[in-house]
This record gives C-alpha cells, sequence and structure tokens, in this order.
C-alpha cells in the first residue's frame, strides 16, 4: 500500500498547471490509477498467498490452530482462513486405528461365534467349545466390572438382571 500512495504522489507533483493540459493528462492519470490499481490487486494476491502458507506452515510446525484475517483492498470485505494443527490430525489417525482394530477383534469374533461345526471332528467341536465358554467368562467379567462401577457411581439401575441372565 506504500507503494500507491508514493504513486500518487508522484501523479500529484506531475501535473501541469495550464488548463490546455489538465485534460490531457487527465486520461493518462486514469490509466494511472488503474494501472496503479492493478498492481495494487496484483500484489494483494502476492502477499495473501505468503501469508496463508505461512499460516499453514505455523499450524503444522506449532501443532495449534491459525486464523488468518486477510483485508481486501480497498476495506470493502475480509477472507477469514483456518488451518488446523497437527494435534487434530494425530487425534483423527489414533481415532481411525482404534476404530479399525475394534472393528478386526469384533471381526475374530464373529468368526470364532460363527463357525460351522457339523464338519468338524469331535475334538475340534470340544476345542471351540473350550473357546466360546472362555469368551462368554470374558463377557461376564466385562459386565460384573461394568456393574461395579455403575454401584459406585451409584447408577444401578438393573444392570445386575442382565449379569444374572447371562450367567
Amino acid at each position: 500500500m506504500a507503494a500507491a500512495s508514493g504513486e500518487k504522489k508522484l501523479q500529484i507533483q506531475t501535473q501541469p498547471s495550464s488548463s490546455s493540459g489538465a485534460v490531457a493528462v487527465a486520461g493518462g492519470a486514469a490509466q494511472q490509477q488503474t494501472s496503479a490499481w492493478q498492481n495494487l490487486v496484483r500484489m494483494h494476491r502476492k502477499l495473501h498467498v505468503e501469508l496463508l502458507r505461512e499460516a499453514a506452515d505455523m499450524a503444522a510446525a506449532c501443532g495449534g490452530d491459525v486464523h488468518a484475517i486477510v483485508f481486501c483492498p480497498g476495506g470493502s470485505s475480509a477472507e477469514f482462513h483456518t488451518f488446523h494443527g497437527a494435534p487434530i490430525a494425530a487425534a483423527r489417525a489414533q481415532a481411525m486405528a482404534k476404530r479399525k482394530r475394534e472393528a478386526q477383534v469384533a471381526a475374530a469374533l464373529r468368526g470364532m461365534v460363527a463357525k460351522d461345526v457339523s464338519g468338524m471332528a469331535v475334538e475340534e467341536v470340544e476345542a471351540h467349545r473350550q473357546q466360546l465358554l472362555a469368551l462368554r467368562a470374558a463377557v461376564v467379567r466385562k459386565l460384573q466390572e461394568k456393574a461395579a462401577a455403575n454401584v459406585a457411581a451409584g447408577d444401578d439401575a438393573g444392570r445386575s438382571n442382565k449379569i444374572r441372565k447371562i450367567e
């Protein structure tokens, strides 16, 4: 913007004082003002891109959110940009990994429970039965832990009935 005000000062100094030359200079001054405005807009775009790049780099480096407000030339409007830092991306990656692990465990459990025993030998059926009993015991243990936590928290609304039904 300093360059634009400097150009305006030059325009004021170069205008002649005679009335016949003022008309010719007025047309040239309009072109100079348009050119000056275009230069200002180009400079604004360049600095805008540079600011946004630096804000994104800062968000990535510091791990926090960075907000950038860019005011347009002439003050008619402004643009608001938000760059999210690394912790959000890391938290998303951890959540995705956790969901993936849980899905794999659930698929393995469904596969174990849904085995077709009609084609198994007696030893395989007995081994499968033992796995199911161990799984059942683990489920009962988890439910009892949850019930104990609920009792400690004062929320014992019928949870013990579920455990009795399973046992």
